[in-house]
């Protein structure tokens, strides 16, 4: 095994302690959830159960996270994983309801967060057990698209006659677009990252081409960071990305930047 490998390999680590519950309670602080049958399950109670990693989670600021697991609930909404950061920021993956199926998911840890607390809940309705928890760190290759924040105007953009203001693409009216497309960085996931100015309701799309045919969209209809994920598969060479606007508005939109990498 080679540095790059084994280099993939520790970011590979989880970090999540006992995430298969086979040492029962090791690594867990519950408070109404049990630990049998090699899961960790949560019962119907208000306030609701829940079972937190028992030791903060060190992370590296600002990189991607990949949180997976085996789960089910009888209700929806009943059951979530939550993620306290050390900011005090919060967010969450809710379950859907009546099956047992493969939780994946991924999120960006904000610039100021060095820690977060991992917690598994339950409902006050219905019950929902979890198994083969992981989160890992992915990836990520260096940028593939050039210019991508617009600082040298339109360079490397195949355009249909938007403007450039030096940092940001900007849109005045629909149907435009602009395109880019790079060599593939090889199968796996990709992740996109989008910073939008406009007015609410301004609407604006982006659209990923693997080798000619679709396999990701998104629009923005209204000011923020976006970030999204989708496959590559192992045979496209190619991909591009094109920025749009998708309903003439008063207002100007701009794509302020636009960021493709590979990210696992």
């Amino acid at each position: 095994m080679n540095d790059q490998q084994l280099a993939r390999k520790a970011k590979a680590t989880n970090l999540i302690l006992n995430g298969t519950f086979d040492n029962g309670t090791t690594g867990w602080s519950p408070d109404g959830a049990t630990f049998e049958n090699q899961r960790c399950n949560l019962p119907a109670r208000t306030p609701n159960t829940f079972a937190s990693h028992a030791t903060p989670i060190r992370v590296e600021p600002g990189a991607l996270y990949l949180v997976t697991a085996t789960a089910f609930s009888t209700y929806a909404r009943e059951g979530r994983i939550q993620l306290i950061f050390s900011s005090g920021s919060q967010e969450a993956f809710v379950l859907i309801a009546g099956q047992q199926y493969e939780l994946q998911t991924t999120f960006r840890i904000p610039e100021n967060v060095n820690s977060v607390e991992f917690r598994l809940w339950g409902g006050s309705s219905g019950m929902a057990w979890f198994d083969n928890v992981t989160m890992t760190v992915m990836e990520e290759s260096e940028e593939l698209l050039k210019n991508h924040s617009f600082t040298d105007l339109g360079e490397h953009w195949l355009a249909s006659n938007p403007s450039y203001d030096g940092d940001a693409c900007i849109f005045s009216s629909a149907p435009l677009f602009v395109s880019q497309s790079v060599d593939s960085a090889g199968p796996g996931t990709y992740t996109l990252k989008v910073d939008v100015t406009t007015q609410p309701l301004q609407n604006g799309r982006i659209v990923v081409l693997a080798d000619g045919a679709e396999v990701h969209s998104r629009d923005y209809n209204g000011p923020g960071e976006y970030e999204s994920t989708f496959p590559v598969a192992a045979d496209v060479t190619k991909i591009e990305v094109r920025l749009m606007r998708t309903a003439t508005g008063t207002t100007e939109f701009k794509f302020n930047s636009v960021s493709l990498k590979r990210s696992g």
